[in-house]
């Protein structure tokens, strides 16, 4: 789960994923450690996923 900073822009990114996954927000996998991510990383994966048509876990390394 992510618990870090929550912005406008965040917000509006987990809105866009909900709709290209539906059912599914960025911080719903068990598998990824979020906490390890700053923002600008986990902002960026989300971006990466909407770009690529892809979920979170095929963009994490």
């Amino acid at each position: 789960m992510w618990e870090g900073k929550w912005t406008d822009e965040l917000s509006r990114l987990y809105a866009q994923y909900e709709e290209q996954h539906p059912g599914v927000e960025p911080e719903d996998y068990a598998e990824i450690l979020y906490s390890a991510m700053t923002y600008e990383e986990f902002v960026g994966y989300i971006r990466e996923c909407l770009e690529k048509g892809v979920e979170i876990p095929d963009v994490v390394k």
